[in-house]
């Protein structure tokens, strides 16, 4: 008889358990411009399973041979990185839809965005139905594309495109397939529907290419539109497109998987140490003073 019970628990706790998988949420990979699906591989500890990855529009070889396929060959033999300029829709239009393809309305989500799969995020939630999107961690996404021409312009301390519409211009000749007058992505977060998403972002504050600006417009943005559960990883140093490499790359661990061990997703229990959040809960006014600065 003891032997009978002792059976039947095993069977109760293996099914608990194939429950308890079963019910996690899929986590896709959204990676930056200039990379692939297999920028997933860079970031397995971020990323608890199952998991899954797809290649947005401009990861793909041009066809033909003309001046953009020129451009990817020679592109991809300097820095081996993919350069499809005519499919590069910086988190917009086919963006969006590569990612919408990725999701069945029927199964559980996070959403994780490297960069420009951030942006694609955002789009993704305030042009879709969210109600199986169970959190979205954004790492070093532009909160306004169009920002990167007047930051130039302030690094090199020439204007030469003085209004937005000049500098929507100069960015629409160096991406051909952005829309002139798409809504930046800080201003299109009202738009997104489930208030109580849960949300990580995290930036590096040395972040040359997407500076930890865009990470702070985004998290008052969010704040403002009434999202409730927001938190904000700032690292003290990283490179774009290398912050697994960070020296500050525990913070970003236990950040996150504190995150995902607060919301009931999986978790790693030796990243989840964090149980006070409030450092990574900063308010409107603290953020808003760095952005004055």
């Amino acid at each position: 008889m003891m032997k009978i019970i002792k059976f039947l628990i095993f069977l109760l706790c293996l099914q608990t358990s194939w429950l308890l998988h079963a019910q996690q949420p899929t986590t896709i990979f959204c990676h930056g411009i200039l990379n692939t699906q297999h920028q997933m591989n860079q970031y397995s500890e971020f990323l608890q399973n199952p998991k899954t990855t797809f290649d947005f529009p401009d990861a793909q070889k041009p066809c033909g041979w003309n001046f953009n396929n020129s451009i990817y060959q020679i592109y991809k033999m300097i820095r081996n990185q993919p350069l499809n300029r005519e499919k590069m829709y910086m988190g917009y239009d086919l963006d969006v839809q590569a990612l919408k393809d990725q999701i069945k309305s029927d199964e559980p989500y996070i959403l994780f965005g490297f960069s420009r799969g951030g942006d694609a995020i955002i789009n993704y939630l305030a042009e879709h139905d969210t109600e199986n999107i169970k959190a979205i961690i954004l790492n070093a996404a532009p909160a306004d594309l169009i920002q990167s021409i007047d930051a130039l312009q302030k690094a090199i301390g020439y204007t030469f495109a003085p209004t937005r519409a000049d500098q929507e211009k100069l960015f629409n000749m160096i991406f051909p397939t952005y829309k002139i007058g798409s809504i930046p992505p800080k201003d299109i977060i009202p738009s997104i529907k489930n208030k109580n998403l849960p949300i990580f972002i995290a930036h590096a504050k040395t972040d040359t290419v997407v500076p930890i600006s865009a990470s702070w417009q985004l998290y008052i943005a969010f704040l403002q539109a009434g999202f409730t559960n927001v938190y904000l990883c700032q690292l003290e140093s990283g490179v774009h497109k290398a912050y697994h490499q960070s020296p500050d790359v525990m913070k970003f661990l236990q950040g996150l998987h504190s995150f995902y061990k607060k919301y009931g997703f999986d978790y790693n229990a030796q990243f989840a140490i964090i149980d006070d959040f409030s450092s990574l809960q900063p308010s409107i006014d603290e953020i808003a003073q760095k952005l004055i600065v």
